[in-house]
């Protein structure tokens, strides 16, 4: 079932799933969807909805690291959602990850969100 549905978002152009291969191997991975803008309510009064789209993941092999490959892969998603219509895009990534952070930020990325967890004793 879950092909299928990855079958069909792809298809219908609302998700891209892209690799990033080095000598016929796989060494990274991206996935993207399009989706309503974080800022719906404002944006569907001014210009009738907006689209912007999300990196649900981005992963490079630990020993391809530091090559380009995931920048290449942003660009990649970056450009496919301008194609369909986004007007930005938006990633998540944790605290603890200084490394995607950092690619991130040498990127353009912008710190916009934070999250906050709290974790919940027993009883």
């Amino acid at each position: 079932m879950a092909r299928q549905l990855l079958r069909a978002a792809v298809l219908h152009r609302s998700c891209t799933v892209l690799v990033a291969e080095v000598d016929g191997r796989v060494v990274g991975c991206a996935s993207a969807r399009l989706v309503l803008s974080p800022l719906r309510r404002i944006l569907v009064q001014v210009s009738g909805g907006a689209r912007a789209a999300h990196v649900d993941l981005l992963v490079v092999e630990d020993g391809y690291r530091g090559r380009g490959i995931g920048a290449a892969l942003l660009d990649v998603v970056c450009r496919w959602a301008r194609d369909r219509g986004a007007h930005s895009v938006d990633l998540q990534v944790h605290e603890f990850n200084r490394s995607a952070a950092a690619l991130y930020e040498r990127e353009g990325w912008l710190d916009t969100r934070r999250t906050m967890t709290r974790t919940l004793g027993r009883g």
